[in-house]
């Protein structure tokens, strides 16, 4: 089912919630909603589901224009954060909830009930107390529940936050394998990154109630549309250059650290001087005796697999990250003098 939201406006009194929000959703794909809070995230997702009144826009299901209709009417099933399940019912009474209230012929109940419980790993689990199982069993639960009633759009409101991280990791990758099994068109919101990365087709970068971003995890990442979006997915270094300017062959040309840099325009048509700060993520910084920038170590951080060292260069600050491997794990000092080279297709120049 694929889902077009049309200059989305949400207010709660006076404050504006989602300001004119615009995009669309395929068929079968899962678009991930990350932000940090307040954003306008959760807003959104309960404004398609139809929990909230809409102020302002459209919302599409299939070409069928949905913004007034009812909840109970749009074809699309919520998982909670808190699963919002009913302790008072065993496993099987909590998933057939929502085919009795379609009146669903008791036998065929059964033998959706089957499937699903089979589908999330919980056969057996039929006459099993909600009390009775752990986090992840009662999030498998919940999943079962809107799935059993064969929703057009699935949505997530933050379902695995209450979860401890290796369980958070293993149910992400449980949903996704899932949601691809039905093809099943899903929205799922998160505040995480990492997991906005692992489980989503595309992201959507929210802050404030503005959209920022749109675009598949490996764009947001590597080409990030501004410097809140750069800043806000994983670590990254955002300089100020100065001077920005196109050379004869179209590149980008700035300087810094001393060395003169140039790189793809990616279609930048304004003549002489631009503006813009110039982004490249830690692991695209290489330590090496023989790079040609050098600097100064400010701190270092062991992470296991990984080691981050802060370099001051110039007066600028700059996060590297290298991979530590076994029998060959380089400890810095602060005070350390260390040369580096940054690859030269890693720069991304920030429009804002």
């Amino acid at each position: 089912m694929k889902i077009e939201l049309r200059d989305i406006t949400q207010k709660y009194g006076d404050k504006i919630a989602v300001n004119n929000v615009s995009f669309s959703i395929d068929d079968g794909e899962l678009v991930a909603l990350l932000g940090p809070s307040g954003c306008g995230k959760t807003t959104l997702l309960r404004t398609i589901a139809g929990m909230i009144p809409l102020f302002k826009g459209a919302i599409y299901l299939n070409g069928v224009n949905i913004s007034v209709w009812p909840a109970q009417r749009r074809n699309t099933a919520m998982v909670f954060q808190n699963y919002a399940l009913f302790p008072h019912m065993t496993v099987e009474e909590n998933i057939a909830y929502g085919l009795r209230v379609k009146k669903i012929k008791k036998n065929v109940q059964r033998q959706k009930v089957e499937e699903i419980l089979s589908k999330v790993r919980l056969e057996g689990y039929n006459k099993r107390k909600i009390y009775e199982l752990s986090g992840g069993e009662q999030q498998r639960v919940a999943l079962a529940r809107a799935l059993v009633i064969e929703p057009g759009v699935l949505l997530f409101d933050e379902p695995l936050s209450n979860l401890d991280e290796k369980l958070r990791v293993s149910m992400r990758r449980e949903i996704r394998k899932i949601q691809q099994e039905y093809g099943i068109t899903s929205i799922y919101v998160t505040h995480d990154q990492e997991e906005a990365m692992s489980i989503a087709d595309r992201i959507v970068i929210m802050k404030d109630g503005l959209l920022q971003q749109m675009g598949s995890p490996r764009e947001i990442y590597f080409h990030p549309a501004n410097t809140f979006v750069a800043d806000f997915m994983g670590v990254a270094n955002i300089i100020e250059p100065g001077e920005i300017r196109i050379n004869r062959d179209h590149q980008l040309v700035f300087k810094i650290f001393g060395n003169t840099y140039a790189i793809p325009s990616n279609n930048y048509q304004e003549k002489g001087n631009l503006k813009g700060k110039i982004m490249f993520r830690p692991e695209d910084v290489e330590l090496k005796e023989n790079g040609e920038c050098r600097g100064v170590v400010r701190w270092y951080e062991n992470l296991g697999a990984t080691g981050r060292v802060a370099i001051d260069c110039q007066g600028i600050s700059l996060i590297a990250e290298i991979f530590n491997r076994y029998g060959n794990i380089r400890e810095y000092c602060f005070g350390e003098e260390v040369r580096f080279t940054i690859i030269p297709d890693a720069f991304h120049l920030l429009a804002e």
